[in-house]
């Protein structure tokens, strides 16, 4: 199964896409930009028909010389409206019932392509952070994962197979330290809670506003749930869409550049 990274932009217009929002004089409902072009076109076009319609009406006695003024006005209105939209519309020839007919089709054409591409797109949302010990028991080996990772302490290359002895070493006299540091908050690190409700309200919200399921998922670098674990699921709930945020508050090589480098490696291996 592929997985495509979602960029930010493209989800927002996902979002969008069940929502409607205004671009321009209208209002589009598809995450496509080629189809929302064709749909503000359409709606130039309703428009220029209405002009052209008011402006038969007000000729109907006239000449084939009053037909070719109607024409003119047409046009002058289609100037207008390209230049409002930025779109190059094609001046009106044809009679303004095929033109009305052509809107119409537009649509429905339009509609149908957004609500099939909105069919196979499954969302997900993947949060990463750095993980912590959820009891005194897991500093150790919390500590252990955070120095034995390269992007952390980087050793000279002769020394670079000496990286695991090191990171126990360490570890083994850190821990003391940091479990009274642990204990002093309450025996454990509350980010994976945080991160878990995080989750779950981005989950609710874009549900409750723009009527999208969304699946969220948490990854944590150094410990449970790690990112591995966190594509596991996520490979097997068939998400085919994801989009990543990392929640580390500035970007390091040592914190989103690790989580990062792993997500690479991970997708490059499968």
């Amino acid at each position: 199964m592929i997985i495509k990274p979602l960029s930010l932009a493209s989800f927002l217009c996902l979002l969008h896409s069940n929502h409607g929002f205004a671009i321009g004089p209208t209002s589009i409902s598809s995450s496509s930009p080629a189809s929302s072009l064709h749909i503000q076109r359409a709606s130039s076009t309703a428009l220029n028909y209405h002009n052209s319609k008011s402006n038969t009406k007000s000729s109907s006695s006239s000449s084939s010389n009053s037909n070719l003024n109607t024409n003119s006005q047409t046009n002058a209105n289609t100037k207008r409206l390209n230049a409002s939209t930025t779109m190059d519309l094609p001046s009106i020839q044809s009679p303004p019932k095929s033109k009305s007919a052509s809107a119409k089709q537009i649509q429905q054409h339009s509609s149908r392509n957004s609500m099939k591409k909105e069919e196979d797109v499954k969302v997900g949302v993947l949060l990463l952070n750095l993980g912590g010990p959820e009891k005194t028991d897991d500093v150790e080996g919390f500590l252990y994962n955070l120095f034995a990772d390269p992007d952390i302490i980087r050793l000279p290359t002769p020394l670079a197979p000496l990286q695991n002895l090191i990171a126990l070493i360490i570890s083994k006299r850190r821990a003391p330290k940091s479990i009274a540091a642990y204990e002093s908050i309450g025996g454990g690190s509350p980010i994976l809670k945080y991160s878990n409700d995080q989750a779950n309200l981005i989950s609710k919200s874009i549900k409750d506003k723009y009527g999208l399921n969304v699946n969220t998922y948490v990854g944590m670098r150094y410990w449970y749930p790690f990112t591995e674990e966190a594509l596991d699921s996520i490979r097997k709930d068939g998400i085919n869409a994801l989009v990543i945020v990392p929640l580390y508050p500035q970007f390091s090589i040592s914190t989103s550049g690790s989580s990062l480098r792993v997500l690479q490696e991970e997708f490059a291996s499968k």
